[in-house]
């Protein structure tokens, strides 16, 4: 899966990664997700740009789960929302109708 694709990817990737662990940081689903990630790039300025643009896109994918109740946070950790039982697609859906009716 490529971060480059979107934020709605994006915010399937932490959550899965979210789902999977009992309790984590930003920092460290960050971590996660530039280690799954291949940069393949000549210039090592580049290389940096890629990565605090992907760790800027998980705090923002972290903060649209929040809102829509899919994880929460506690302190600097975040968990998976038990609660929440319908697929993610779907709340992106509800809150892009949230959005537009605004």
């Amino acid at each position: 899966m490529n971060v480059n694709k979107g934020l709605k990817l994006l915010s399937i990737m932490v959550k899965e990664i979210v789902e999977k662990s009992n309790g984590i940081t930003y920092k460290e689903v960050a971590r996660k997700i530039l280690k799954e990630q291949c940069f393949k790039s000549s210039q090592e300025e580049e290389e940096l740009k890629e990565e605090s643009n992907i760790k800027r896109r998980v705090y923002d994918a972290l903060n649209v789960l929040i809102s829509a109740n899919i994880i929460y946070k506690e302190g600097r950790q975040v968990f998976k929302n038990s609660k929440a039982n319908f697929p993610i697609n779907e709340r992106l859906i509800k809150i892009q109708k949230l959005k537009a009716s605004r």
